[in-house]
């Protein structure tokens, strides 16, 4: 068995320490060639005999043999992220970027050129031409996002009592927000919470439960017929959406509406969907200060979108360079805590809509239990990048356990990264997690080369679900 690839920890509870990229030999040139005639579909021998002198004059046919002449900025640009995308979708190796990196250094070394290296996280027309809707904004907006949900929050009523249940209604990017509320609730909450993502609700929904619907559209059909099967057995509901027919149906019972501003995709509107749920159930937690944990979630968050934005060069963007990790290869998103799953759940997701790739999640310790011994297919698992999202202080037996299932299962993966909470406060290391994986999944999209945005799949089973 070989050893487990090296952690590389991107993000810790301090600021991200800034590792200027290492100068290797002339070598790297060559590699940096081989990559680009890959990107063309070329074999996988180097298709560039690079010279021992090579003037300046030639630089421009040397870069026409392996592609189309990029411009004068860099190696690399915008225009050359569909051939990336083409790299990566036949399974070969995403070191791409970073021999680009590696040859923009050694050159002017070896020749006496100037080519500037500009990373395509960096580089502004990369948004311009993959990102036209602006998700990657969205994502920076989060912060303020759940600035103005708090306050929506702090103007709801509290629930009629007493309540014996609570349970959250929604799909998708409109339901992770019932994940999140029931991880954030475990320890502290005197009452059982329930995530529905189904047209039915359990047969234990009656007068003292409380129901939250949540859907973007208001239109989502599971929600509905559960939030109509909820009503007629007289639970009382709070509806958080932006319009449609869920919204008409609590005007009718008079149930209270949490408004979402409208035009933003479901799982970018997270804050607004999940916020009010916590803000409305502060009064059955007189011991626990909401307040307090959500000023402090909010100053984390703030302060992590000034680390983790499309403004931050990738070298001193721990987003960006996971982001770099991950491409090409099957995410593995794994929880160290129970806790912790529903963050690793919405990375899952955020991969799959934004990036648009594959992924698998799962936690600690259930994932030994049965996760663990799929990792015997040595094959597939070196084509997996391992992340494994980790609170700032962990039990011992916890750390022993992620140490030896690294070792066992991990061993053949390609590699695998830490990324550790921040904040002392529940809401602030869930909410730190999640913001920093929506960054990484924009950051993938644009790195294969895809818009964030659209999601064809989804609109396409709609449409024939409708027909």
């Amino acid at each position: 068995m070989k050893p487990a690839p090296p952690v590389t920890r991107m993000f810790t509870t301090g600021s991200t320490p800034h590792r200027p990229a290492p100068r290797l030999p002339l070598e790297a040139v060559q590699r940096a060639g081989g990559s680009l005639g890959l990107l063309q579909g070329e074999g996988a021998d180097n298709p560039l005999d690079l010279p021992q002198h090579l003037p300046s004059r030639q630089l421009p046919n040397w870069i026409s043999r392996a592609g189309n002449p990029l411009p004068p900025r860099g190696l690399h640009d915008a225009q050359q992220l569909p051939l990336l995308a083409q790299r990566q979708r036949h399974g070969l190796p995403t070191d791409a970027v970073a021999h680009l990196q590696q040859a923009a250094e050694v050159l002017p070394a070896q020749h006496g050129l100037i080519i500037p290296f500009v990373h395509p996280l960096d580089d502004p027309q990369t948004y311009l031409r993959l990102d036209p809707q602006g998700m990657a904004d969205l994502v920076a907006r989060f912060p303020a996002m759940g600035a103005d949900a708090w306050e929506a929050a702090l103007r709801l009523q509290p629930p009629p009592g007493p309540l014996s249940a609570v349970v959250i209604l929604g799909m998708g990017g409109s339901g992770v927000g019932g994940d999140l509320l029931a991880a954030l609730l475990r320890p502290v909450f005197p009452l059982p919470v329930a995530v529905i993502k189904d047209s039915r609700v359990p047969g234990f929904v009656g007068p003292q439960t409380l129901v939250f619907a949540c859907s973007y559209s208001g239109n989502t059909e599971e929600t509905v017929n559960a939030y109509k099967a909820a009503k007629q057995v007289g639970a009382p509901a709070v509806v958080i959406t932006a319009g449609g027919l869920l919204r008409e149906l609590a005007a009718r019972g008079g149930d209270p509406v949490v408004q979402v501003p409208p035009g933003i995709p479901p799982r970018a509107a997270l804050p607004y969907l999940f916020l009010p749920m916590v803000g409305a159930l502060r009064h059955l937690l007189p011991r626990t200060d909401l307040l307090g944990e959500w000023a402090e979630a909010h100053a984390v968050l703030e302060d992590l979108g000034g680390q983790l934005g499309r403004d931050v060069p990738a070298d001193r963007n721990a987003a960006k360079q996971l982001a770099d990790r991950l491409v090409g290869r099957l995410p593995a998103v794994y929880a160290a805590t129970s806790d912790l799953a529903p963050v690793a759940y919405r990375w899952k997701s955020q991969l799959n809509e934004n990036g648009k790739v594959l992924a698998l999640w799962h936690s600690f310790s259930e994932l030994n239990h049965n996760e663990s011994v799929g990792w015997e297919d040595r094959t597939l698992a070196q084509r997996v990048a391992v992340v494994l999202l980790r609170e700032p202080e962990e039990e011992p037996e916890l750390a022993r356990r992620i140490a030896a299932t690294r070792e066992v299962s991990f061993s053949a993966a390609a590699s695998v990264s830490e990324v550790i909470a921040r904040g002392k406060g529940r809401l602030a290391r869930l909410l730190s997690l999640v913001l920093f994986g929506d960054f990484v999944s924009v950051y993938v999209a644009l790195l294969r080369g895809v818009d964030p945005t659209p999601v064809p799949p989804i609109d396409e089973i709609k449409r024939r679900l409708r027909g």
